[in-house]
């Protein structure tokens, strides 16, 4: 087996990314909360909404909005979209549990509570 670098700089064989992802998912146990979106655009012009309501400040000290906020950062197309596509499934996710009548367990609530 191949040998490569991994995240801790230790030698180990090399995993495949799927191995890895279970690896660093305890065994993918969340993976039930967290299917693939069924309609990534809708999904993610609802989370562009939602981050459009929620005042930050800007480098430069003006007020701006979360999703503002960050396509403004330094980062390249691909990394936003993947930044995007994590936080809508984590947004569905999060909606899913509270219809379902579970909080979620950390506390973490998708915006604050005066803005529900």
């Amino acid at each position: 087996m191949a040998e490569g670098k991994t995240g801790t700089g230790t030698k180990e064989p090399h995993k495949s990314g799927r191995e890895r992802l279970r690896e660093l998912s305890g065994n993918e146990r969340w993976k039930h909360l967290f299917p693939p979106l069924k309609d990534e655009r809708a999904a993610m012009e609802d989370l562009r909404k939602d981050l459009a309501e929620v005042p930050v400040l800007a480098i430069d000290g003006t007020v701006t909005n979360t999703y503002d906020k960050l396509e403004a950062e330094n980062l390249s197309r691909k990394d936003k979209d993947l930044i995007w596509h994590c936080l809508a499934l984590v947004r569905r996710g999060l909606y899913q549990a509270g219809r379902r009548g579970r909080q979620p367990q950390c506390g973490l609530s998708w915006r604050r509570q005066s803005q529900r």
